[in-house]
């Protein structure tokens, strides 16, 4: 994320872990690209990021994460069965979500 909060990637993408927000995959993204997400930049800004070769997550200031990336395992914690999420989504814990409201 910039100074500002604002999340940006570039990366070779394999399994759209760096989510331009489009939903298609993209296979490089060769230039640092804005990320997309149903974060609300305005209210709540990316603080952290977990980022390896198949996935990435997102943490937002109010404690929502995000994930995108290989899922064939439920990695994401998504809430969903799809191989691959291809936009990021917000993660869910067994009991709840992941933080605050939002």
């Amino acid at each position: 994320a910039n100074a500002s909060g604002v999340p940006t990637a570039s990366s070779s993408n394999s399994a759209g872990s760096a989510s331009s927000g489009s939903g298609i995959l993209i296979a490089d993204i060769a230039v640092p690209t804005k990320l997309e997400g149903p974060w609300n930049i305005s209210k709540n800004v990316i603080v952290g990021a977990a980022v390896g070769k198949s996935h990435s997550i997102l943490v937002a200031d109010n404690g929502l994460a995000y994930a995108a990336g290989m899922n064939k395992r439920g990695e994401c914690g998504v809430n969903s069965s799809v191989d691959e999420v291809h936009h990021f989504r917000k993660c869910f814990l067994v009991g709840g979500t992941s933080g605050g409201e939002g």
